[in-house]
């Protein structure tokens, strides 16, 4: 069995590979996958049976991207929230 592919040095790894890079657990991988939040993938086959890799530059360049867009919102400031006045209880 093959169990790594190498094209031009772009290794393809495995849903279970990209989730322990990420840190994350395997199903939020799938969900992000579904919405299309998480980083590309290339699929072999169709069906639910399709095997799922992805390659570790788009690992990389979806990381970079993520870090520069989490940048970018905290450098944008929070609107003031109202003061909201506190009920106080008489007795």
């Amino acid at each position: 069995m093959i169990r790594q592919i190498d094209f031009h040095g772009d290794e393809l790894l495995t849903r279970g590979e990209v989730a322990r890079l990420l840190g994350i657990a395997e199903h939020t991988l799938a969900c992000w996958r579904c919405s299309q939040k998480g980083p590309p993938m290339v699929k072999f086959g169709s069906g639910r049976s399709a095997a799922v890799r992805y390659r570790r530059s788009a690992i990389e360049a979806w990381l970079a991207d993520h870090d520069e867009a989490q940048a970018q919102a905290a450098k944008v400031k929070p609107s003031p929230k109202k003061a909201t006045a506190k009920r106080s209880r008489s007795r």
